[in-house]
């Protein structure tokens, strides 16, 4: 069967000229999953399609939220960890759609290149520990180097201007909101994480971009960090959405 003879959602379709398409298992508001034969193997998996944030992607997103949630025209968007790469690159990559983004503890810069670990290493380890091929995200970072711009925060720094922003992070060590043992991967995502943002808010400043920061100093990657952290933007956040 031809790869372009069905739509991409429907059984019977050939994804990658590889994966033929048996059902749906599961949608959802970022990808839908599918049961699929590997025409290589012929074994059976499961395969994820994630939706693309492309402009009108974005627009049919704002239009259900309106339409079936009463979202206003008023909008922010703050997320953590992945979530917080999520919502600033969101806010860059589509201006004019929020008038504020937040991240606590995010990941701002996945080019980034120095200590502890570099920021297209972080993202394909996170990736693989997900069980997912991390070429399947935006390619090889020196050669879709293009691709890999195209959603990292610190190089759409500049579409940031006019959004209120809040950024957060920790250093990594035990913390006032940490239990008496934290865990060694909680400490090291946050140390990996503190540099990137850093360098993310000095681009910010390069661009004389207004941003609000609480790099707290300890704290791991936990959520008592991050319930606390929104807390703080808040008032950030009420403000654009024009309440108190």
């Amino acid at each position: 069967m031809a790869e372009a003879s069905l739509p991409l959602d429907r059984a019977g379709a050939l994804i990658a000229g590889r994966y033929l398409i048996e059902e749906a298992l599961g949608r959802g508001g970022m990808a839908t999953v599918y049961r699929v034969l590997d025409q290589t193997t012929g074994t059976r998996c499961a395969l994820k399609r994630a939706w693309a944030d492309g402009p009108s992607v974005a627009k049919r997103r704002q239009q259900l939220l309106e339409r079936e949630y009463h979202a206003g025209d008023r909008r922010a968007v703050a997320g953590l960890s992945m979530g917080g790469l999520g919502a600033m690159a969101y806010a860059a990559r589509h201006p004019g759609m929020f008038r504020a983004a937040a991240a606590f503890s995010g990941i701002l810069d996945t080019r980034y290149q120095g200590g502890p670990i570099s920021g297209p290493t972080f993202i394909q380890n996170l990736v693989r520990a997900f069980g997912e091929n991390p070429s399947a995200l935006w390619g090889d970072p020196q050669r879709q180097a293009a691709v890999w711009a195209a959603h990292n925060p610190y190089d759409l720094a500049g579409r940031l201007r006019g959004v209120d922003l809040f950024v957060s992070v920790g250093n990594g060590q035990p913390g006032p909101l940490d239990p008496p043992a934290p865990t060694r991967q909680a400490r090291q995502i946050e140390q990996a994480l503190q540099p990137q943002t850093l360098a993310f808010v000095d681009r910010l400043h390069q661009l004389a971009i207004p941003v609000q920061v609480d790099a707290y100093g300890p704290g791991t990657h936990d959520w008592p960090y991050w319930q606390r952290e929104l807390h703080r933007s808040l008032p950030l956040l009420l403000r654009a959405l024009g309440s108190r």
